[in-house]
């Protein structure tokens, strides 16, 4: 990603949005390749906090100043993780994936759920 998105790290807002209501000219992120090009070693970040994502399959960060450990895999054409906030285990889900320029959705049971937008930084 170009210089210019990192600095956007500082103006990050959560949006919730509908399932179905993702910019159409965003493109879906299909395979772990194409995931591991626009994610690994960098951060999804929104007002409540910011997730890395690494190489070995690890999910680290915080949300609202809870440590968040985690692990993500491939399956399908859904990015899937387990994580847990503040010691407090989520359930595994897999979720679509789409992006556009730096912004990035993840739309959660298998694109049926909820959708939650992220900027995206190093």
């Amino acid at each position: 990603m170009p210089k210019t998105y990192r600095a956007a790290l500082a103006a990050v807002l959560l949006l919730a949005v509908p399932a179905g209501a993702i910019a159409a000219d965003a493109v879906q992120i299909e395979t772990e390749a194409a995931f591991r090009k626009a994610m690994v070693g960098k951060t999804a970040s929104t007002q409540g906090g910011s997730f890395a994502f690494h190489a070995d399959g690890r999910i680290t960060g915080a949300w609202k100043g809870r440590p968040v450990d985690g692990i993500w895999n491939w399956v399908g054409k859904t990015f899937c993780r387990t994580v847990s906030i503040g010691g407090k285990a989520r359930p595994y889900d897999c979720q679509t994936i789409h992006l556009k320029g730096n912004t990035i959705v993840f739309t959660r049971n298998e694109g049926k759920g909820r959708s939650l937008e992220y900027t995206i930084g190093n």
